[in-house]
């Protein structure tokens, strides 16, 4: 991909240099209970302070939107352009297309141009679900003080 992609095999120390190391007091985002929930199962407890839901701010400014509430509903709602290779609904068969060359080196050596271009499609996806969250925030701000002013 056109930006640096480091594989740390051991996700529990991963997560605890990103949440106790890096973060040096700043938020962590996550889109919902559910990524709060995966972090607590790979480090074992839960994290409580700093630890922010990007689909409870979304909730409370586009209460128009109901089941099933994505994100890129909330980012189209926003007025966020969704990339047109988004993928919504793909990732689960592009990863089992790649999982058999994401074994060892050997075997993403010997993966063809197009399980490359899936793992881009899978890199861009993700990327795109981090930054349009902080870009989704940006639009709520900016929701709320327009509300406020009114």
């Amino acid at each position: 991909p056109e930006y640096p992609v480091e594989y740390c095999e051991n996700r529990k120390d991963y997560l605890n240099d990103l949440l106790f190391k890096e973060r040096k007091g700043k938020k962590l985002f996550v889109y919902s209970p559910n990524e709060g929930d995966a972090i607590k199962r790979i480090i074992g407890f839960s994290i409580e302070k700093g630890l922010e839901d990007v689909l409870q701010f979304a909730r409370g400014s586009f209460p128009e939107i109901k089941q099933p509430r994505q994100l890129i509903r909330y980012c189209k709602s926003a007025g966020i352009c969704v990339p047109s290779d988004y993928g919504k609904g793909m990732v689960t068969t592009w990863l089992d297309k790649i999982k058999p060359y994401s074994k060892s080196l050997k075997a993403w050596a010997s993966a063809p141009p197009e399980i490359r271009e899936t793992w881009r499609l899978v890199l861009r996806h993700n990327r795109f679900d981090v930054s349009c969250m902080y870009d989704l925030l940006v639009k709520i701000k900016e929701k709320e003080q327009q509300a406020r002013d009114d």
